[in-house]
């Protein structure tokens, strides 16, 4: 068998490219991956192995980006704890996942309205940073107006790195494959 057929061999018997981004967003850090450009098939002992610091990308929150599942929404958004087990939303994570979407040209607009796991958000992209409405209240009161409503969040958000990883192939066997760090590039 010949180098190249060998090389070909090994590439069959791993699974696909997986282009993601390391952001941070009011310190804590998360893997956003774009599942509207790119098939991504997710299982909690895989994003347990990716959240991993050592081993992996090493991740607070895996944020996925997909098409939305209801009209008048511009986007889903899923967000998985390191542990695999898949959360209602997160505001930091909406942070970078709006910072995301327009760095990616996903989008132009700067209102979105995004479908999670707890219901639909507003997001306002604006010049100095990004306004999550994280939904209604109860009893809650704004600090600043007074008034009862939403619960708002706003801050910025920064991409670290993006990056890509080959992920383990589905039928190389039952042999188990750390991602492995992938190569960084800084933003």
């Amino acid at each position: 068998m010949s180098a190249g057929q060998d090389a070909a061999r090994h590439r069959r018997n791993q699974g696909p490219l997986l282009r993601f981004t390391k952001m941070v967003g009011q310190g804590s850090d998360f893997m956003v991956v774009d599942a509207i450009t790119q098939p991504f098939r997710l299982r909690p002992t895989l994003i347990r192995e990716l959240a991993d610091r050592n081993a992996g990308v090493g991740f607070a929150q895996l944020l996925i980006v997909e098409p939305p599942g209801l009209p008048d929404v511009d986007f889903r958004y899923r967000a998985f704890n390191a542990d695999g087990t898949e959360a209602e939303q997160y505001g930091n994570g909406a942070l970078c996942f709006a910072r995301f979407v327009r760095d990616q040209r996903l989008t132009n607009k700067s209102l979105l309205w995004v479908q999670t796991a707890s219901g639909v958000l507003r997001i306002r992209i604006l010049k100095d940073g990004i306004e999550v409405s994280m939904g209604e209240t109860e009893p809650v009161t704004h600090s600043e107006t007074g008034e009862a409503g939403t619960v708002t969040i706003r801050g910025p958000a920064t991409s670290v790195f993006e990056g890509q990883l080959r992920l383990p192939g589905e039928s190389g066997g039952s042999r188990r494959r750390k991602p492995g760090r992938p190569n960084k590039q800084r933003i």
